[in-house]
């Protein structure tokens, strides 16, 4: 089978070997200047979250643990927006701070255009990047929101999710949430899932 397949890229007709030149030395460039729609075209993998609520008072704190993987043979940059919940009965949360942990350390800059939080990262080819998204916001009604369904325009599932709730300072709270969750200390709940496309947003209450 392998010498059938050379044989038939062999016999390809001089003009269309070089079209094909064309396709790969365009590829990098049409990636570029697609990466800014990383709903249109994603360029990395986005495979793992780990997505941390504490509850403070009337106050939610957020810290999100996003993975992504480059699985492209070159360098990729791949512009992202914030998931901030806002709502007509939500406060608008307080400006996110984001971080690159992995492989290397640094802050990273957040432009905020048309009213989403944009930043961008540059993932080496065959490397993996941890992205770290912090924001806090406050929850007068005692009840909110983490915007899982941002993973949709990815078009893969998550390999795994893991989803955390923790209340500071309140060892006896009610919770209601819209996923089951599991009851792992004082005022600690969490669930897990794998293979995971979220239908919906995480609610929660208290």
């Amino acid at each position: 089978m392998k010498l059938k397949s050379v044989q038939r890229f062999c016999s390809l007709s001089p003009f269309r070997i070089s079209l094909l030149s064309w396709a790969f030395f365009l590829l990098p460039i049409i990636l570029v200047l697609l990466s800014p729609f990383s709903g249109l075209f994603p360029a990395l993998v986005f495979h793992h979250e780990r997505i941390e609520v504490t509850i403070e008072g009337d106050i939610i704190n957020v810290e999100g643990h996003y993975f992504y993987r480059n699985t492209w043979p070159f360098r990729v940059s791949q512009t992202l927006s914030v998931p901030l919940p806002h709502g007509s009965d939500e406060k608008s949360p307080i400006e996110p701070e984001v971080i690159m942990v992995s492989p290397e350390s640094r802050n990273i800059d957040v432009r905020n255009i048309l009213g989403r939080e944009i930043f961008s990262i540059m993932v080496e080819s065959g490397k993996e990047a941890e992205v770290v998204v912090r924001y806090s916001q406050a929850a007068t009604q005692r009840r909110g929101r983490y915007l899982l369904t941002t993973t949709k325009p990815w078009g893969k599932p998550l390999v795994r999710g893991e989803y955390t709730l923790e209340f500071i300072g309140a060892e006896m709270v009610s919770i209601e949430s819209n996923y089951p969750l599991e009851k792992l200390g004082n005022g600690l709940w969490c669930f897990r899932k794998k293979d995971f496309m979220p239908v919906m947003d995480w609610e929660f209450s208290w």
